[in-house]
Protein backbone atom coordinates (compact mmCIF):
# COMPACT_ATOMS: atom_id res chain seq x y z
CA UNK A 1 0.00 0.00 0.00
CA UNK A 2 2.80 2.40 0.93
CA UNK A 3 4.55 1.60 -2.34
CA UNK A 4 1.37 2.36 -4.29
CA UNK A 5 0.91 5.72 -2.53
CA UNK A 6 4.58 6.52 -3.08
CA UNK A 7 4.24 5.66 -6.78
CA UNK A 8 1.14 7.87 -7.15
CA UNK A 9 2.83 10.79 -5.39
CA UNK A 10 5.89 10.47 -7.64
CA UNK A 11 3.61 10.39 -10.65
CA UNK A 12 1.78 13.53 -9.53
CA UNK A 13 5.06 15.30 -8.84
CA UNK A 14 6.28 14.33 -12.29
CA UNK A 15 3.16 15.70 -13.90
CA UNK A 16 3.49 18.98 -11.97
CA UNK A 17 7.12 19.34 -13.03
CA UNK A 18 6.21 18.53 -16.64
CA UNK A 19 3.38 21.06 -16.61
CA UNK A 20 5.70 23.70 -15.14
CA UNK A 21 8.35 23.04 -17.81
CA UNK A 22 5.79 23.16 -20.62
CA UNK A 23 4.28 26.38 -19.26
CA UNK A 24 7.67 28.03 -18.82
CA UNK A 25 8.78 26.92 -22.28
CA UNK A 26 5.60 28.31 -23.81
CA UNK A 27 6.04 31.66 -22.05
CA UNK A 28 9.70 31.96 -23.06
CA UNK A 29 8.90 31.09 -26.68
CA UNK A 30 6.00 33.57 -26.74
CA UNK A 31 8.29 36.30 -25.43
CA UNK A 32 10.95 35.87 -28.09
CA UNK A 33 8.52 35.28 -30.96
CA UNK A 34 6.65 38.39 -29.83
CA UNK A 35 9.64 40.74 -29.94
CA UNK A 36 9.13 41.78 -33.57
CA UNK A 37 5.39 42.23 -32.96
CA UNK A 38 6.04 44.44 -29.93
CA UNK A 39 8.44 46.54 -31.98
CA UNK A 40 5.79 46.96 -34.67
CA UNK A 41 3.01 47.78 -32.18
CA UNK A 42 5.09 50.44 -30.45
CA UNK A 43 5.48 52.20 -33.82
CA UNK A 44 1.79 51.83 -34.67
CA UNK A 45 0.12 52.81 -31.42
CA UNK A 46 -2.67 55.28 -32.18
CA UNK A 47 -4.01 55.95 -28.70
CA UNK A 48 -3.35 55.10 -25.05
CA UNK A 49 -5.97 56.61 -22.77
CA UNK A 50 -6.35 55.82 -19.05
CA UNK A 51 -9.78 54.25 -18.43
CA UNK A 52 -10.73 57.08 -16.08
CA UNK A 53 -10.10 59.75 -18.76
CA UNK A 54 -12.18 60.84 -21.77
CA UNK A 55 -11.36 58.80 -24.87
CA UNK A 56 -9.95 60.96 -27.66
CA UNK A 57 -9.37 59.10 -30.93
CA UNK A 58 -7.11 59.56 -33.91
CA UNK A 59 -6.42 57.38 -36.94
CA UNK A 60 -4.24 57.53 -40.02
CA UNK A 61 -5.67 58.99 -43.25
CA UNK A 62 -6.03 55.51 -44.80
CA UNK A 63 -8.62 54.60 -42.18
CA UNK A 64 -11.07 57.33 -43.20
CA UNK A 65 -11.17 56.11 -46.82
CA UNK A 66 -13.47 53.26 -45.80
CA UNK A 67 -17.25 53.31 -46.20
CA UNK A 68 -18.29 50.75 -43.58
CA UNK A 69 -16.81 50.94 -40.08
CA UNK A 70 -17.49 47.95 -37.80
CA UNK A 71 -16.59 47.94 -34.10
CA UNK A 72 -16.53 44.60 -32.28
CA UNK A 73 -17.01 44.63 -28.52
CA UNK A 74 -17.37 42.42 -25.49
CA UNK A 75 -20.79 43.71 -24.43
CA UNK A 76 -20.50 43.08 -20.70
CA UNK A 77 -17.64 45.44 -19.74
CA UNK A 78 -18.03 49.09 -18.76
CA UNK A 79 -15.67 50.43 -21.43
CA UNK A 80 -17.69 49.01 -24.35
CA UNK A 81 -20.34 51.77 -24.57
CA UNK A 82 -17.59 54.34 -24.00
CA UNK A 83 -15.65 53.09 -27.03
CA UNK A 84 -18.80 52.76 -29.14
CA UNK A 85 -20.00 56.32 -28.49
CA UNK A 86 -16.51 57.79 -28.90
CA UNK A 87 -16.01 55.95 -32.20
CA UNK A 88 -19.37 56.98 -33.60
CA UNK A 89 -18.99 60.65 -32.67
CA UNK A 90 -15.43 60.74 -33.98
CA UNK A 91 -16.42 59.22 -37.33
CA UNK A 92 -19.52 61.35 -37.72
CA UNK A 93 -17.43 64.47 -37.20
CA UNK A 94 -14.77 63.24 -39.65
CA UNK A 95 -16.71 61.58 -42.48
CA UNK A 96 -20.43 62.14 -41.75
CA UNK A 97 -22.04 58.80 -40.88
CA UNK A 98 -25.40 58.34 -42.61
CA UNK A 99 -26.54 55.19 -40.85
CA UNK A 100 -25.86 53.48 -37.53
CA UNK A 101 -26.30 49.76 -38.28
CA UNK A 102 -27.47 48.20 -35.03
CA UNK A 103 -27.62 44.73 -33.50
CA UNK A 104 -31.38 45.02 -32.89
CA UNK A 105 -34.62 44.29 -34.72
CA UNK A 106 -36.67 46.51 -37.00
CA UNK A 107 -39.26 47.59 -34.41
CA UNK A 108 -36.64 48.39 -31.78
CA UNK A 109 -34.75 50.55 -34.30
CA UNK A 110 -37.97 52.35 -35.31
CA UNK A 111 -38.77 53.38 -31.75
CA UNK A 112 -35.12 54.10 -30.98
CA UNK A 113 -35.04 56.66 -33.79
CA UNK A 114 -38.09 58.32 -32.25
CA UNK A 115 -36.31 58.24 -28.87
CA UNK A 116 -33.26 59.94 -30.40
CA UNK A 117 -35.27 62.75 -31.96
CA UNK A 118 -37.41 63.19 -28.84
CA UNK A 119 -40.75 62.13 -30.36
CA UNK A 120 -41.16 58.77 -28.59
CA UNK A 121 -43.59 58.24 -25.75
CA UNK A 122 -41.69 55.06 -24.78
CA UNK A 123 -38.57 55.11 -22.64
CA UNK A 124 -35.33 53.34 -23.47
CA UNK A 125 -35.99 50.48 -21.05
CA UNK A 126 -39.29 49.64 -22.79
CA UNK A 127 -37.85 49.90 -26.29
CA UNK A 128 -34.96 47.57 -25.45
CA UNK A 129 -36.83 45.27 -23.08
CA UNK A 130 -36.14 42.20 -25.27
CA UNK A 131 -32.95 43.37 -26.99
CA UNK A 132 -30.73 40.56 -28.29
CA UNK A 133 -27.83 42.30 -26.51
CA UNK A 134 -28.78 40.88 -23.12
CA UNK A 135 -26.77 43.33 -21.00
CA UNK A 136 -28.83 46.10 -22.64
CA UNK A 137 -32.02 44.51 -21.32
CA UNK A 138 -30.86 44.40 -17.72
CA UNK A 139 -28.49 47.36 -17.35
CA UNK A 140 -29.56 50.98 -17.30
CA UNK A 141 -25.87 51.90 -17.23
CA UNK A 142 -25.31 50.15 -20.57
CA UNK A 143 -28.42 51.59 -22.23
CA UNK A 144 -27.76 55.13 -21.06
CA UNK A 145 -24.03 54.83 -21.64
CA UNK A 146 -24.70 54.00 -25.28
CA UNK A 147 -28.06 55.29 -26.52
CA UNK A 148 -28.64 57.91 -23.85
CA UNK A 149 -25.39 59.64 -24.77
CA UNK A 150 -26.05 59.25 -28.49
CA UNK A 151 -29.44 60.93 -27.94
CA UNK A 152 -27.72 63.94 -26.36
CA UNK A 153 -25.30 64.02 -29.27
CA UNK A 154 -28.03 63.58 -31.89
CA UNK A 155 -30.05 66.49 -30.55
CA UNK A 156 -26.99 68.75 -30.66
CA UNK A 157 -26.40 68.10 -34.38
CA UNK A 158 -27.41 70.26 -37.33
CA UNK A 159 -29.72 68.51 -39.80
CA UNK A 160 -26.91 67.69 -42.25
CA UNK A 161 -25.08 65.71 -39.55
CA UNK A 162 -28.03 63.75 -38.18
CA UNK A 163 -28.08 59.98 -38.60
CA UNK A 164 -30.60 57.14 -38.57
CA UNK A 165 -30.46 53.80 -36.76
CA UNK A 166 -31.20 50.68 -38.84
CA UNK A 167 -32.00 47.45 -37.00
CA UNK A 168 -30.77 44.49 -39.01
CA UNK A 169 -31.10 41.69 -36.46
CA UNK A 170 -33.74 38.95 -36.34
CA UNK A 171 -37.00 39.91 -34.60
CA UNK A 172 -36.56 39.61 -30.85
CA UNK A 173 -39.53 41.62 -29.52
CA UNK A 174 -42.86 40.53 -31.02
CA UNK A 175 -44.80 42.62 -28.51
CA UNK A 176 -43.06 45.80 -29.65
CA UNK A 177 -43.60 44.79 -33.28
CA UNK A 178 -47.31 44.28 -32.52
CA UNK A 179 -47.46 47.85 -31.21
CA UNK A 180 -45.76 49.15 -34.34
CA UNK A 181 -48.13 47.30 -36.67
CA UNK A 182 -51.12 48.65 -34.75
CA UNK A 183 -49.79 52.16 -35.36
CA UNK A 184 -49.24 51.66 -39.09
CA UNK A 185 -52.04 49.32 -40.21
CA UNK A 186 -55.62 50.65 -40.66
CA UNK A 187 -57.71 50.25 -37.52
CA UNK A 188 -60.21 47.78 -39.04
CA UNK A 189 -57.62 44.99 -38.99
CA UNK A 190 -57.36 42.87 -35.86
CA UNK A 191 -53.70 42.02 -35.33
CA UNK A 192 -53.09 39.01 -33.07
CA UNK A 193 -50.46 38.94 -30.33
CA UNK A 194 -47.78 36.32 -29.82
CA UNK A 195 -44.89 35.12 -31.96
CA UNK A 196 -46.58 32.29 -33.90
CA UNK A 197 -49.85 34.12 -34.50
CA UNK A 198 -48.13 37.34 -35.54
CA UNK A 199 -45.82 35.56 -37.99
CA UNK A 200 -48.76 33.73 -39.56
CA UNK A 201 -50.97 36.83 -39.68
CA UNK A 202 -48.26 39.14 -41.04
CA UNK A 203 -47.13 36.69 -43.73
CA UNK A 204 -50.70 36.21 -44.94
CA UNK A 205 -52.09 39.75 -44.59
CA UNK A 206 -49.44 42.45 -44.99
CA UNK A 207 -49.15 42.01 -48.81
CA UNK A 208 -52.95 42.29 -49.16
CA UNK A 209 -53.05 45.38 -46.96
CA UNK A 210 -50.29 47.02 -48.99
CA UNK A 211 -52.20 46.23 -52.16
CA UNK A 212 -55.55 47.51 -50.90
CA UNK A 213 -54.51 50.71 -49.11
CA UNK A 214 -52.53 53.84 -49.83
CA UNK A 215 -49.43 54.44 -47.72
CA UNK A 216 -46.73 57.06 -47.79
CA UNK A 217 -43.40 55.97 -49.26
CA UNK A 218 -41.64 55.53 -45.90
CA UNK A 219 -44.53 53.69 -44.25
CA UNK A 220 -44.95 51.36 -47.23
CA UNK A 221 -41.25 50.53 -47.18
CA UNK A 222 -41.37 49.94 -43.42
CA UNK A 223 -44.29 47.51 -43.80
CA UNK A 224 -42.54 45.73 -46.68
CA UNK A 225 -39.47 45.26 -44.48
CA UNK A 226 -41.59 44.02 -41.58
CA UNK A 227 -43.22 41.52 -43.95
CA UNK A 228 -39.79 40.33 -45.10
CA UNK A 229 -38.66 39.79 -41.51
CA UNK A 230 -41.84 37.96 -40.52
CA UNK A 231 -42.04 35.77 -43.62
CA UNK A 232 -38.39 34.75 -43.33
CA UNK A 233 -38.27 34.39 -39.57
CA UNK A 234 -38.20 30.59 -39.71
CA UNK A 235 -36.47 30.24 -43.08
CA UNK A 236 -33.32 32.11 -42.07
CA UNK A 237 -31.99 30.28 -39.03
CA UNK A 238 -28.83 32.19 -38.16
CA UNK A 239 -28.74 35.74 -36.83
CA UNK A 240 -25.68 36.68 -38.88
CA UNK A 241 -27.42 35.58 -42.07
CA UNK A 242 -30.49 37.63 -41.11
CA UNK A 243 -28.27 40.65 -40.43
CA UNK A 244 -26.66 40.23 -43.84
CA UNK A 245 -29.96 39.89 -45.72
CA UNK A 246 -31.50 42.88 -43.95
CA UNK A 247 -28.35 44.90 -44.59
CA UNK A 248 -28.58 44.14 -48.32
CA UNK A 249 -32.20 45.32 -48.40
CA UNK A 250 -31.41 48.56 -46.58
CA UNK A 251 -28.30 49.07 -48.72
CA UNK A 252 -30.34 48.99 -51.91
CA UNK A 253 -33.35 50.88 -50.55
CA UNK A 254 -31.25 53.76 -49.20
CA UNK A 255 -28.62 53.88 -51.95
CA UNK A 256 -25.74 53.44 -49.52
CA UNK A 257 -23.06 52.80 -52.17
CA UNK A 258 -21.50 56.22 -51.63
CA UNK A 259 -22.47 56.76 -47.99
CA UNK A 260 -20.51 56.14 -44.81
CA UNK A 261 -21.94 53.56 -42.42
CA UNK A 262 -21.14 52.51 -38.86
CA UNK A 263 -22.06 49.54 -36.70
CA UNK A 264 -21.11 48.25 -33.26
CA UNK A 265 -21.69 44.54 -32.66
CA UNK A 266 -20.53 41.69 -30.52
CA UNK A 267 -16.90 40.77 -31.29
CA UNK A 268 -17.74 37.63 -33.30
CA UNK A 269 -20.08 39.34 -35.79
CA UNK A 270 -17.38 41.72 -37.04
CA UNK A 271 -14.73 39.09 -37.89
CA UNK A 272 -14.35 39.35 -41.66
CA UNK A 273 -12.36 36.15 -42.18
CA UNK A 274 -15.13 33.79 -41.02
CA UNK A 275 -17.63 32.95 -43.74
CA UNK A 276 -20.72 32.75 -41.52
CA UNK A 277 -20.32 36.01 -39.61
CA UNK A 278 -22.10 39.21 -40.64
CA UNK A 279 -18.78 40.79 -41.65
CA UNK A 280 -17.61 37.61 -43.36
CA UNK A 281 -20.76 37.45 -45.47
CA UNK A 282 -20.27 41.10 -46.44
CA UNK A 283 -16.65 40.47 -47.39
CA UNK A 284 -17.69 37.63 -49.69
CA UNK A 285 -20.56 39.60 -51.23
CA UNK A 286 -20.66 41.85 -54.27
CA UNK A 287 -22.02 44.91 -52.49
CA UNK A 288 -20.48 48.03 -54.11
CA UNK A 289 -17.89 49.81 -51.95
CA UNK A 290 -18.12 47.19 -49.20
CA UNK A 291 -15.57 44.42 -49.78
CA UNK A 292 -12.67 46.83 -50.33
CA UNK A 293 -14.10 49.63 -48.19
CA UNK A 294 -14.90 47.83 -44.94
CA UNK A 295 -12.80 48.00 -41.79
CA UNK A 296 -13.17 46.10 -38.51
CA UNK A 297 -11.93 47.55 -35.24
CA UNK A 298 -12.19 44.84 -32.62
CA UNK A 299 -11.67 44.78 -28.88
CA UNK A 300 -9.95 42.39 -26.49
CA UNK A 301 -9.78 42.71 -22.72
CA UNK A 302 -7.27 41.85 -20.03
CA UNK A 303 -7.72 42.01 -16.25
CA UNK A 304 -11.40 42.78 -16.73
CA UNK A 305 -14.63 41.95 -14.94
CA UNK A 306 -17.78 41.07 -16.86
CA UNK A 307 -21.47 40.91 -15.93
CA UNK A 308 -22.87 37.36 -15.98
CA UNK A 309 -26.14 35.86 -14.78
CA UNK A 310 -25.25 33.85 -11.67
CA UNK A 311 -27.59 31.04 -12.75
CA UNK A 312 -25.31 30.43 -15.78
CA UNK A 313 -22.32 29.70 -13.56
CA UNK A 314 -21.24 26.83 -11.29
CA UNK A 315 -22.07 27.64 -7.67
CA UNK A 316 -18.42 27.81 -6.62
CA UNK A 317 -17.84 30.64 -9.13
CA UNK A 318 -21.11 32.56 -8.85
CA UNK A 319 -21.76 35.39 -6.41
CA UNK A 320 -24.71 35.13 -4.01
CA UNK A 321 -26.65 37.65 -6.08
CA UNK A 322 -28.60 37.55 -9.37
CA UNK A 323 -25.55 38.72 -11.32
CA UNK A 324 -21.90 37.85 -10.84
CA UNK A 325 -18.96 40.22 -11.27
CA UNK A 326 -16.77 37.65 -13.00
CA UNK A 327 -13.05 37.97 -13.69
CA UNK A 328 -12.17 37.74 -17.38
CA UNK A 329 -8.89 38.11 -19.24
CA UNK A 330 -7.70 37.10 -22.68
CA UNK A 331 -4.38 35.99 -21.17
CA UNK A 332 -6.10 33.26 -19.12
CA UNK A 333 -5.27 29.82 -20.54
CA UNK A 334 -8.23 28.25 -18.76
CA UNK A 335 -10.71 30.61 -20.39
CA UNK A 336 -9.81 32.05 -23.79
CA UNK A 337 -6.10 32.64 -24.34
CA UNK A 338 -5.19 34.68 -27.42
CA UNK A 339 -1.80 33.92 -28.90
CA UNK A 340 0.18 37.15 -28.91
CA UNK A 341 -1.78 38.76 -26.09
CA UNK A 342 1.48 39.38 -24.24
CA UNK A 343 2.70 41.46 -27.21
CA UNK A 344 -0.24 43.82 -26.79
CA UNK A 345 0.33 43.99 -23.05
CA UNK A 346 4.02 44.81 -23.49
CA UNK A 347 3.28 47.57 -26.03
CA UNK A 348 0.23 48.93 -24.23
CA UNK A 349 -0.38 50.64 -20.91
CA UNK A 350 -2.12 49.16 -17.90
CA UNK A 351 -5.55 50.40 -16.80
CA UNK A 352 -5.92 51.98 -20.23
CA UNK A 353 -7.67 51.78 -23.58
CA UNK A 354 -4.91 51.05 -26.10
CA UNK A 355 -5.54 51.36 -29.83
CA UNK A 356 -3.24 49.71 -32.39
CA UNK A 357 -3.21 49.63 -36.19
CA UNK A 358 -2.46 46.11 -37.43
CA UNK A 359 -2.37 46.63 -41.22
CA UNK A 360 0.32 49.29 -41.68
CA UNK A 361 3.22 48.77 -44.07
CA UNK A 362 5.44 45.82 -43.12
CA UNK A 363 2.92 44.66 -40.51
CA UNK A 364 3.70 41.11 -39.33
CA UNK A 365 -0.03 40.65 -38.69
CA UNK A 366 -0.51 40.46 -42.46
CA UNK A 367 1.43 37.20 -42.50
CA UNK A 368 0.39 35.37 -39.33
CA UNK A 369 -2.62 34.61 -37.15
CA UNK A 370 -1.06 36.07 -34.05
CA UNK A 371 -3.67 38.13 -32.24
CA UNK A 372 -6.63 36.02 -33.42
CA UNK A 373 -5.65 32.38 -32.79
CA UNK A 374 -6.94 31.31 -29.39
CA UNK A 375 -7.26 28.27 -27.19
CA UNK A 376 -8.52 27.13 -23.80
CA UNK A 377 -7.35 24.37 -21.51
CA UNK A 378 -10.97 23.81 -20.51
CA UNK A 379 -13.02 22.09 -23.23
CA UNK A 380 -16.26 23.95 -22.37
CA UNK A 381 -14.75 27.45 -22.42
CA UNK A 382 -15.81 29.65 -25.38
CA UNK A 383 -13.37 30.05 -28.25
CA UNK A 384 -13.32 31.09 -31.90
CA UNK A 385 -12.24 28.30 -34.21
CA UNK A 386 -9.97 29.61 -36.96
CA UNK A 387 -10.00 26.77 -39.48
CA UNK A 388 -8.38 28.46 -42.47
CA UNK A 389 -4.69 28.61 -41.62
CA UNK A 390 -3.98 30.33 -44.96
CA UNK A 391 -5.54 33.52 -43.61
CA UNK A 392 -3.87 36.21 -41.49
CA UNK A 393 -4.99 38.36 -38.57
CA UNK A 394 -5.72 41.33 -40.82
CA UNK A 395 -8.20 39.21 -42.79
CA UNK A 396 -10.35 39.29 -39.62
CA UNK A 397 -9.79 42.83 -38.29
CA UNK A 398 -7.42 45.67 -39.09
CA UNK A 399 -7.35 47.72 -35.88
CA UNK A 400 -7.68 46.63 -32.28
CA UNK A 401 -8.57 48.13 -28.94
CA UNK A 402 -6.73 46.37 -26.13
CA UNK A 403 -8.44 47.36 -22.89
CA UNK A 404 -6.81 46.58 -19.57
CA UNK A 405 -8.68 46.78 -16.28
CA UNK A 406 -12.26 47.37 -17.44
CA UNK A 407 -14.90 46.84 -14.77
CA UNK A 408 -18.24 45.09 -15.16
CA UNK A 409 -21.38 46.93 -16.20
CA UNK A 410 -23.63 47.49 -13.23
CA UNK A 411 -26.92 45.59 -13.75
CA UNK A 412 -30.27 47.04 -12.80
Amino acid sequence: MKKTIKFILKGLLGLIILAFLLYTGFRVREYFVGNKYVSYLEKNTLEQTPIADSLVLKFNDQFYNNNLFLVGELHEVATSPIIDVAMFIHLNEKVNITANIAEMDIAQAYYLNKYLNGSSTQNLETILKNWSVFIGQVSKAYRNGKWGKLKDYYQSLPDNKKFKVFGIDKISDFSLLHNLLNEKIPYEYQIPKGEEKLIKWGTANIPKILSNHDFGFNERQLLENIYYNLSNYKNIKYRDEFMFENFKRFYKQNDWANNNLYGCFGFYHTLQGLQRTFAGRLRNSNQPNIKEKMVSINTINTNAHITVLSSYLPSFIADNTEYTRLSFSSDNMFDNYILGIEDFKRAGKRKSINLFQLNADEAPYKHSLRGILNFSLLPFAPSINIKNKNTATTDYFQYIFVVDGADWIQPG
